[in-house]
């Protein structure tokens, strides 16, 4: 990437990108419980909560628990600052500021209850839109549907799914993995 920046007037239309890259280990599973993340706009920047430590480009929590809890995940930035040649190569490292990772966030989300959970919701959702009304012949129309379930006794919340879902690595770069699309092939201008 460096080799790239340094000598990008040997590369006209090659540009180097910076893109957030978010993981979900269990695919769908929980997408709306843990929710997704995405590019801060300029309408949030304006807000309070995002008033200090935030600058365009930021990723922040957009829905679930990445919004929720986006102060207690978010990290601090670091930050190097290079003295360069009369050519613009680095010679030295003039200030160094060593980012801070985010908190971690523990659930109390039992995974395999979430995952039967969301299997029988969408398995009786399907089921139901092939029964037929008794008066119209019609079939049901059932957008969807949601179940939690709670332990009783600790208050905890074990499971929260919701019908139809969604796959919350479309919106990172793990979906541009997944699909074979690499950063060159996408940002590259041919003159």
């Amino acid at each position: 990437m460096i080799y790239f920046k340094e000598n990008s007037g040997r590369f006209p239309g090659v540009e180097v990108v910076d893109v957030f890259l978010r993981e979900y280990e269990y695919g769908s599973l929980a997408s709306h419980i843990l929710g997704y993340t995405g590019e801060i706009d300029e309408e949030k920047l304006k807000m309070n909560k995002y008033s200090v430590g935030y600058e365009g480009g930021d990723q922040v929590g957009l829905t679930g628990i990445e919004a929720i809890y986006e102060n207690v995940l978010k990290g601090s930035k670091g930050k190097i600052t290079y003295e360069v040649d009369p050519l613009g190569k680095p010679e030295n490292i003039v200030e160094k500021i060593q980012y801070i990772p985010g908190n971690d966030l523990y659930l109390t989300i039992d995974i395999d209850l979430q995952k039967a959970v969301e299997e029988i919701l969408a398995n009786s959702i399907t089921q139901l839109r092939k029964l037929k009304e008794s008066d119209t012949g019609e079939n049901y129309k059932v957008p969807g549907g949601a179940v939690v379930v709670l332990d009783p006794e600790s208050n905890e919340v074990l499971s929260i799914a919701s019908y139809p879902t969604y796959d919350p690595s479309v919106f990172t770069g793990e979906y541009l993995r997944s699909t074979g699309h690499t950063l060159t092939t996408l940002k590259m201008n041919f003159l």
